[in-house]
Formats: structure tokens, C-alpha cells, sequence
């Protein structure tokens, strides 16, 4: 019941937008408009580039490889050469 009286109240103390709101409100409206086909435009590139590079290296390990960083080869490298220095140490201990 509160809401309805909230709702009649702001109907009619509400005269209606100012010119200068109103060309506010378009331009927004507008710069919405351009960063949304600017969104798509980036995600349909980033589509087309991906499907060269698939064409590029059409293999699981390739797309794998193609989606790591320096970091990422990094940390694997690191976990590679501490595992098999433990193999290698295991064996010499025999």
C-alpha cells in the first residue's frame, strides 16, 4: 500500500524531462549503442583470428601451447626439472 502512495506521489510531482536532460539522456543512449557494436565487433575479430590460428596449429597441444604465457612455461619448467632431479636422485640412491 506504501508503494502505490510513493508511486501516485512521484507521477504527479514528475514534469517531465528538461531539454538538456534529454539530449544527456541520447547521448549516453548513443555512446551505449557504439561501445556495444565496439564489443562485438572486438568479439567476432577475436572468432575469426582464433579460427586461423586453429587452422595454424590444428592440434590439441598446439592450441594448448598457443594459450600459455612466459609465466605458465615458467612454472612448468620449474615443476618438470624439481621432478625429475627427485627421479634421478631416487635412482642413484639404488
Amino acid at each position: 500500500m506504501r508503494t502505490n502512495q510513493l508511486l501516485s506521489k512521484t507521477e504527479t510531482q514528475w514534469k517531465g524531462m528538461t531539454l538538456d536532460e534529454l539530449r544527456y539522456a541520447r547521448v549516453i543512449n548513443e555512446m551505449r549503442i557504439v561501445m556495444a557494436k565496439e564489443k562485438l565487433s572486438n568479439t567476432t575479430n577475436g572468432l575469426l583470428n582464433e579460427n586461423v590460428m586453429k587452422s595454424r596449429s590444428s592440434s590439441m597441444i598446439g592450441r594448448m601451447l598457443g594459450a600459455l604465457s612466459w609465466l605458465d612455461y615458467g612454472l612448468i619448467a620449474l615443476r618438470l626439472s624439481s621432478k625429475l632431479s627427485k627421479i634421478l636422485k631416487h635412482k642413484k640412491s639404488k
